[in-house]
């Protein structure tokens, strides 16, 4: 053995050294471990199984359903006040900030915090707002404006729409 592991040099003899550790660690985790579980890769079962009914017509969540619309009237009224103070290009910044800060969040008002009116991309509404999306708590509204769209999101408060962002994609 010695003979033959000098043959082999330290490389050698070091690689099967490794060989031999591998391979006691498989034998002993085969021992130790058992079969794998049905359905696990590698097992041996290649059968799928489904989780749905194909028959079944319905494939949405189970247990929701639909939030009601609520007052759409108010979330748009909200939309169109803070859309229109938003466009107050001519105010100072201070002026723009105190009548955008009323109609959003905290979080919003916050980040928009010493933005120069100037600055922002939109000069005139072109058309009416449109809902997006409506849950109960959140809304997304859409304004068309002359240079793109103006998209909102909405959340209720204390029952009160405020706006949590605005992103203005151009077109």
């Amino acid at each position: 053995m010695r003979r033959a592991l000098s043959l082999l040099g330290a490389r050698g003899a070091v690689a099967v050294a490794l060989v031999v550790v591998v391979l006691a660690l498989v034998g002993i985790g085969r021992l130790v471990g058992g079969s794998a579980p049905a359905g696990v890769v590698g097992s041996g079962d290649r059968t799928a199984t489904p989780t749905v009914d194909p028959s079944d017509i319905d494939d949405g969540e189970v247990g929701t359903t639909p939030t009601p619309p609520g007052n759409d009237t108010a979330v748009l009224s909200a939309a169109g006040a803070f859309t229109t103070a938003w466009l107050r290009r001519d105010l100072s910044a201070t002026a723009w900030h105190t009548g955008i800060a009323r109609l959003a969040t905290d979080q919003l008002a916050e980040s928009l915090q010493g933005v120069d009116p100037k600055g922002v991309p939109v000069r005139r509404i072109t058309g009416s707002a449109a809902l997006a999306l409506r849950t109960e708590g959140f809304a997304q509204v859409t304004v068309p404006v002359d240079t793109g769209v103006v998209r909102l999101n909405l959340v209720e408060t204390d029952g009160h729409w405020l706006v949590a962002a605005v992103d203005w994609e151009r077109t």
